[in-house]
């Protein structure tokens, strides 16, 4: 089919004004989850100066932090900044999809390539729209199918070391992506006299960034730190009361695809049509590498988290667009029966803001969202100052970015000194790093919180009414688990409440240290904090 002529600079301006439309009601929640606040937080203690894995404990690779962190320095992150980096991110993977297909298949595929990513790209019901930890890694996956297609067009060993390179920064970014390697197999395998050649090459550029990754971190004294937070502690400690795995993955690919139906079902038909095409083998066999490395990347995290499923959005875009525009040789019944069910799905999320504008005559509709960590964020900054910490009881970063205050203790994930798994309805002491149960006991002591931010949500609420993301774990709530007697008996003996906010299903209560209390608040730089749990480990 011929390139209709079309202006490309209304088409990137109508492609932008298309993300900022299918953004805009969800701005009324300034921190849509909890993975992108602790990614803001987390930001923010870099640029005060942390070293990553040594005084941050988290079990991602912290890779993924570093547009965050280039945000940070640049603008400082604020609500306004967190959509609008969304926005520009989703644009750049229409800009890089866009290049794909304009190399692989032809003009129109790459625009219809473009327009999926402003619409179906989102995948509103994975959670794409938050710049969540998969949704920023997706430019970085894109830009290296890029190059791996020009290393292919080309010939050049120059862009297949680019590939490499950008491999190299994907896995430092999260481990995950390592399966996405499978991708540069049908280039690496095209040629069986430069097979080896092709693999030095890719192999050794892959090296280059992860080393000097390690490197920084052995210099730092903190590859001891890395190696536990992000290899042994999410297989030996955070996923080890999950009893049934296959049930796990069973429900995060059935339930996770029916909350994205259309969009799975199209990319299905479509690898289909694209396989019994006349495109090149290695272009069908790099679509079948973005399935499997999908489907792997979403399984290793161990849960039924469906923003995991963000890993099948390559493989979904590209063999959507590509079996749409690539229509050479069919009749127009043909090229209609294709276009049809894509441009369907299209309009109909396009129709969500439309709809919400047309019932509430707002386009951002403003709620009372996020309405109790709003207000004691508010009360705790004008009560305190900088370099004054606080601790946040319940997962719910949010609170630390409202307040614009930080904890001294390295972990935001408390699971790994309070025991069980989200959502657990016993108190299992599973999961439990006795170094961190330590290191926790001595910061309390070391550097006592001025406020203790006890969050909360009603689990007899439906989960709906929870606008923010929270989760109802009863494995947090430190009145009712025995091994967690020394924190109750800490907060009795040295805090009282002093506010007390509740909206639909949220509390979130403060409690301040009290005056009589011997503990006394200890001010100190903020990149001052408690000693690494790996150093008491070895003790």
């Amino acid at each position: 089919m011929p390139a209709t002529r079309i202006n490309p600079t209304f088409f990137w301006l109508l492609i932008f004004a298309i993300n900022l439309m299918m953004v805009l009601p969800f701005t009324r929640i300034e921190y849509p989850l909890v993975d992108t606040a602790e990614a803001i937080y987390h930001a923010k203690l870099l640029v005060l100066g942390r070293i990553p894995y040594k005084e941050i404990f988290s079990h991602h690779f912290l890779g993924y932090l570093a547009p965050y962190v280039f945000v940070e320095k640049i603008l400082g992150f604020t609500p306004l900044v967190l959509w609008g980096l969304t926005i520009c991110v989703n644009f750049i993977n229409a800009v890089l999809v866009f290049l794909i297909l304009a190399k692989i298949s032809s003009l129109h595929a790459a625009r219809i390539g473009a327009a999926l990513i402003a619409t179906i790209g989102w995948f509103p019901q994975w959670q794409g729209f938050s710049l969540n930890v998969q949704a920023t890694l997706m430019p970085y996956n894109y830009a290296f199918i890029l190059a791996l297609v020009c290393a292919d067009k080309s010939r050049s060993s120059r862009w297949l070391g680019g590939a490499g390179i950008l491999f190299g920064v994907m896995i430092c970014a999260d481990i995950r992506e390592v399966f996405f390697g499978l991708a540069a197999l049908p280039l690496l395998l095209s040629e069986r006299n430069q097979i080896l050649k092709k693999t030095i090459t890719f192999v050794s550029s892959a090296a280059l960034v992860p080393g000097v990754a390690l490197a920084y971190l052995w210099s730092h004294d903190a590859l001891g730190d890395w190696y536990f937070q992000t290899i042994l502690y999410p297989f030996l400690f955070r996923n080890k009361g999950i009893s049934a795995p296959a049930s796990t993955l069973w429900e995060l690919y059935s339930t996770g695809a029916m909350r994205q139906l259309p969009e799975v079902l199209l990319a299905l038909c479509a690898t289909v049509l694209v396989w019994k095409s006349n495109c090149p083998p290695a272009y069908r066999a790099l679509l079948l590498c973005l399935l499997v490395a999908g489907l792997c990347a979403s399984a290793i995290g161990g849960r039924a988290f469906y923003n995991y499923l963000l890993f099948l959005g390559p493989w979904i875009l590209l063999s959507v667009a590509s079996s749409v525009g690539d229509t050479g040789g069919t009749h127009v019944s043909q090229r209609l029966l294709r276009l049809a069910p894509v441009a369907v799905i299209s309009l109909t999320l396009i129709g969500g803001p439309i709809r919400i504008w047309v019932e509430t005559g707002e386009l951002r509709p403003s709620g009372s969202y996020n309405l109790p960590a709003r207000t004691a964020g508010r009360f705790i900054e004008r009560h305190t100052t900088p370099e004054s910490s606080i601790l946040v009881w319940g997962y719910y970063p949010q609170l630390y970015l409202y307040s614009n205050r930080f904890s001294r203790f390295r972990a935001l994930e408390q699971l790994s000194f309070t025991g069980g798994n989200f959502e657990s309805r016993k108190f299992s002491q599973q999961g439990i790093v006795p170094a961190m149960t330590q290191n926790f006991k001595s910061c309390l002591l070391e550097f006592p919180p001025q406020y203790i931010v006890r969050y909360k949500v009603r689990s007899t609420e439906p989960f709906k009414n929870c606008s923010t993301g929270g989760r109802a774990t009863p494995n947090l709530d430190y009145e009712r688990i025995p091994h967690l007697a020394y924190f109750r008996k800490f907060v009795r003996d040295n805090y009282r409440l002093v506010r007390n906010y509740s909206y639909r299903c949220e509390v979130v209560r403060i409690y301040a240290l009290n005056p009589e209390s011997e503990l006394r608040p200890k001010i100190a730089p903020l990149q001052q904090i408690c000693a690494s749990p790996m150093k008491l480990a070895s003790r």
